[in-house]
């Protein structure tokens, strides 16, 4: 059973561990509530007993009160972390759920599937209590229809939720304006499938990792400032993983510093100084726990704290503290 994913969630501090063998009908998380750790077990009793699921995704609402989870079925199930109850479930993907993301304010929920779409979702409709079970999506963008023949990866809502930003594993990143629905920008410079993305906070750069084993920074300013298409450049590409990049993180720390942390197939977990402006940015320093393929990587929203998952069955929890 390989650890495959380990979002936090705010508040209190709740980090979920999701496990490769997981199915549906039973699902087993762990929860870490203020040091102390707990077991929850989440049934969907809809589901046949004989039946099972592979869960590929997963992601708290930003206020830690629901869970999304995304799987084979092509449904997404919202569930309840007070209850440990199933809340809701969407339908309209037609093939596995891969990446799930809830914007800032946990007013969208975005999903990325198989079948080659992004669907757009309102919480409002998702999280109250009367709403309907169904496709309560705001708008879906099809991947295909932009002659992307391959399945999104990684997708990202910027902390305005004004853009939803889509990876493939082609090379490119596409980004999509959210009122218009338009695409705006495409970000090449990869020379393999791109893995991860995230904004950084303010929302003026994007953070992703490929797999070939590179970290780059866009500026998307463009993206802002003028209307239609636009060109955004790389700014910086990190150079030190000896192994595919598979997941990218930016901390969350109240100082104005903010790092870029990266994990690989290189077993190492590397923090990268996002304050830096050198041509040839090197990373910080290097972290090795695992003894496989760190397969994720998440920051903890009151910063501090970072997660990790690995191919060695391991979620490991770290604490760091930026020196003034």
């Amino acid at each position: 059973m390989t650890a495959l994913s380990v979002p936090f969630a705010s508040p209190p501090m709740v980090i979920i561990l999701r496990l490769g063998a997981t199915t549906l009908r039973r699902c087993t998380i762990s929860l870490q509530v203020k040091g102390s750790v707990r077991s929850s077990v989440l049934v969907d009793h809809s589901m046949p007993r004989s039946e099972e699921l592979y869960i590929r995704s997963v992601c708290f609402s930003p206020d830690g009160r629901y869970l999304a989870t995304g799987a084979d079925d092509g449904n997404i199930r919202i569930w309840s972390t007070h209850t440990s109850t199933l809340h809701k479930r969407l339908s309209g993907h037609t093939a596995s759920i891969y990446s799930l993301d809830y914007s800032p304010d946990g007013r969208l929920l975005v999903s990325s599937s198989g079948d080659k779409t992004v669907r757009v979702w309102n919480t409002d409709d998702l999280h109250n209590d009367l709403a309907v079970q169904g496709e309560e999506r705001v708008f879906v963008i099809d991947i295909a229809g932009v002659q992307v023949d391959r399945t999104v990866t990684s997708i990202a809502i910027s902390p305005n939720n004004s853009l939803i930003a889509v990876a493939t594993l082609e090379n490119t990143i596409r980004i999509w304006d959210i009122e218009s629905r338009v695409l705006v920008a495409q970000l090449e410079g990869h020379a393999d499938s791109v893995y991860s993305i995230a904004f950084s906070r303010d929302g003026t750069e994007l953070i992703s990792g490929s797999l070939d084993r590179t970290v780059k920074r866009w500026d998307i300013t463009p993206l802002f400032h003028q209307q239609g298409a636009q060109t955004c450049n790389c700014t910086y590409t990190y150079l030190g993983h000896e192994d595919y990049v598979l997941c990218v993180a930016l901390t969350h720390d109240v100082t104005n510093h903010q790092w870029v942390i990266s994990s690989s197939k290189d077993c190492t977990v590397k923090f990268w100084d996002i304050t830096q402006r050198n041509t040839a940015p090197m990373p910080e320093f290097t972290l090795k726990g695992h003894r496989n393929s760190v397969i994720a990587v998440d920051a903890s929203p009151v910063g501090g704290l970072f997660a990790t998952a690995g191919g060695d069955w391991d979620a490991k929890i770290w604490r760091y503290t930026t020196l003034q």
